[in-house]
């Protein structure tokens, strides 16, 4: 298993069978990938997108636009 820090989220790979998984904040990920590249990016997307949605969160929580 390899951890990697994206932003302030902890991503996760894994290899189970050949086949490659990921999680992200402990949360694993739907489906499998072929490559730990491809798993990787998956996990990259997701703490992104969490990312925007808690600076989102903040920007409406504070009034800014």
């Amino acid at each position: 298993m390899e951890s990697y820090q994206a932003w302030k989220h902890q991503v996760r790979v894994s290899s189970t069978s050949g086949r490659w998984a990921v999680a992200v904040d402990e949360t694993a990920l739907p489906g499998w990938f072929v490559t730990p590249a491809d798993a990787w990016a998956a996990g990259v997307r997701e703490a992104d997108r969490r990312e925007a949605e808690c600076s989102e969160a903040g920007r409406v929580a504070t009034g800014v636009r």
